[in-house]
């Protein structure tokens, strides 16, 4: 594995993995649904990200949120990259979504622990539940509860 970070600060950090992978078409409470680049700067993000890691990307409009990119490697959606929503730290990051059974309960919950709320729980319609936080030390991850397919 290594530690990279995009021109724009965005740190992620890619493993190499030997054993083939099993597809999961639905995650489980307790795993990654979901990964996520938010950026001051999507297009010259989205290209770095793409050409480091040869992913193709196709852009889809998210209504208010604007313009969303989503990177995939064949027909294997892999992650996404939009433009930091108001009310977070407007510093790139990569966001993980954490599977959960109850995006509410598990926001409040965090809360209690010390964990910053910079979106609330909300719905996104054909996507899911989800809340974006930062724990105590200010590492940002975000909860999820996806739509029933």
């Amino acid at each position: 594995f290594a530690v990279i970070a995009d021109p724009r600060g965005a740190h992620i950090s890619p493993v190499e993995v030997t054993a083939p992978r099993k597809a999961n078409p639905q995650p489980q409470a307790g795993q990654v649904g979901w990964n996520e680049v938010l950026t001051d700067d999507v297009v010259s993000t989205v290209r770095f990200f793409a050409d480091v890691f040869g992913w193709s990307t196709k852009e889809q409009d998210m209504g208010p949120a604007g313009k969303y990119t989503i990177f995939s490697k064949g027909d294997e959606m892999v992650a996404g990259c939009g433009k930091i929503p108001d009310g977070m730290p407007q510093n790139p990051m990569w966001l993980t979504y954490w599977v959960v059974v109850d995006v509410d309960q598990s926001t409040n919950r965090a809360k209690q622990l010390g964990a910053r709320v910079d979106a609330p729980p909300m719905d996104v319609p054909g996507v899911g539940r989800m809340a974006m936080l930062a724990d105590p030390t200010g590492a940002p991850f975000a909860l999820f509860k996806p739509t029933a397919p």
